[in-house]
């Protein structure tokens, strides 16, 4: 809720710097630390593990199995033999992890293998469903930890799009303890986008991450529905209404009065939107898939007692806020001679929002990250790509009375294939008419609607009672 003061303005909160960032150490330290956090988030999955499900048996002889899943096996096999030898530092299975895992990422950065990290990436999402759960949590912390090994304290790796690229991080802490850095947290965080960052892309990966610890207490403008909605209701507007593109080298986009969002800077790669939302309590990083509108913020992998646990793919303000500035800038919305653009402050706010003056409503200013000074080329670059499908009419497809004939079987049997829109279950004696496109010929186009709006329309059709 927000606050105001005797002379009708918002209050606004101090800031919460974080003070203290980890330090450069040695090599050796890094690893240690890297090592016994891993060793940590372990000992607490087992905690929550009953003790018939801790570390069930893998085969990883069999010769079907790809480089990166026999190495995946390998890891898993040291980590058993770890927990059989009880944990100790000065073990045996210890003293072969550690070579192990300095061995593995000296061939990715030394020796030019730069696939052996993307394989094992790739490796952790095949027959992922099929693995048991304390396997699933195994492998992910140990494609972490050589992740982790790979990068350093100094600089860590962020992109692996055309070669591998590194960017130093500050790494948050709580109070001054070294030990409390989140590096398995950062290293969930960078790891899902590493193959859509390359060189251009960098200016979407943020510097200044906003520690887990804090995440609940971070204060963004939220969406009268939910986010899900709200940024498929926004891709969606964008997708029919695009006139503009984003630059090519991004823009970056300023906030007011938006609680604690600060600002974002926004670039368009490979069909996704690449976002670094900075607040006053850090950074997040936020990709946006155009197609299917899937997100990757900082609810899709948490930090849980039960180790690295993947979070349900349930969409956030974080997510919200980046649809929101992308709809804005590829539809052109008209801002006032001010500049600003209001942002619309939740329901539950109403009462405060009636006090508040237009002067200090949430507010947004959008400029380009990038400022030619021989040239002076329009903010936003039209659109000219293909045009797009119109928005299918008001008219969703139905069931109707009829008797349907073979032809017309077919004819819907392909339609279905070509357009990805299920047709409804048609009982007997009854037809189906398709949904109608405003122009017509528009229908033949719909198999190149985004994933999402294909989906909706199927949800429309199952949902239609009309005979």
């Amino acid at each position: 809720m927000l606050e105001f003061d005797q002379n009708g303005l918002i209050k606004r909160e101090a800031p919460a710097v974080q003070t203290y960032y980890l330090s450069g150490g040695t090599r050796t330290a890094w690893e240690h630390l890297v090592l016994n956090q891993a060793e940590t988030l372990v000992k607490q999955t087992l905690e929550s593990t009953s003790s018939e499900d801790r570390f069930p048996r893998v085969v990883s002889s069999h010769r079907h199995l790809s480089p990166a899943k026999a190495t995946l096996a390998r890891m898993y096999d040291i980590e058993s033999q770890f927990y059989e030898e009880g944990y100790s530092r000065d073990s045996k299975a210890r003293v072969t992890k550690v070579q192990f895992y300095s061995n593995l990422a000296a061939d990715v950065k030394g020796r030019g293998r730069l696939n052996i990290l993307n394989d094992l990436i790739e490796a952790l999402s095949e027959g992922w469903e099929d693995l048991h759960p304390f396997v699933r949590a195994i492998n992910r912390l140990s494609v972490s930890t050589i992740y982790l090994f790979v990068g350093g304290s100094e600089r860590m790796l962020v992109g692996a799009k055309d070669g591998y690229h590194f960017q130093h991080i500050n790494i948050p802490l709580t109070g001054n303890d070294q030990q409390t850095a989140p590096v398995h947290y950062l290293a969930a965080r960078f790891i899902p986008p590493l193959a859509l960052i390359g060189k251009r892309e960098l200016v979407a990966v943020p510097t200044t991450p906003v520690h887990p610890d804090v995440l609940d207490k971070v204060r963004l403008p939220k969406p009268d529905n939910t986010p899900q909605e709200a940024i498929e209701q926004l891709l969606e507007d964008a997708y029919y209404r695009q006139r503009y593109v984003v630059p090519l080298e991004g823009a970056e986009i300023h906030f007011q009065n938006a609680r604690d969002l600060q600002g974002l800077t926004l670039i368009e790669s490979q069909g996704y939107i690449l976002s670094n939302v900075r607040t006053t309590k850090g950074e997040a990083f936020v990709s946006i898939r155009l197609d299917d509108g899937s997100c990757v913020d900082p609810a899709y992998m948490l930090q849980t007692r039960g180790g690295i646990t993947e979070a349900p793919k349930n969409l956030s303000e974080w997510s919200y806020v980046v649809a929101l500035a992308y709809h804005d800038l590829v539809t052109a919305e008209e801002v006032s001679t001010s500049g600003y653009r209001p942002i619309a402050i939740p329901k539950s706010e109403t009462l405060s929002r009636e006090k508040a003056t237009s002067n200090h409503r949430p507010s947004v200013i959008y400029i380009p990250r990038k400022v030619q000074v021989r040239s002076r080329p329009e903010f936003r670059e039209p659109y000219q790509g293909l045009s797009r499908p119109l928005k299918p009419h008001d008219v969703v497809g139905y069931i109707r009375r009829g008797n349907i004939t073979p032809e017309h079987q077919r004819e819907l049997a392909i339609w279905e294939l070509e357009t990805g829109i299920k047709v409804p279950e048609i009982p007997e004696g009854h037809t189906f008419t398709r949904p109608y496109f405003v122009p017509k010929e528009s229908g033949q186009r719909t198999k190149e609607l985004p994933t999402f709006i294909r989906r909706k329309i199927s949800e429309q059709l199952a949902g239609h009672e009309s005979l």
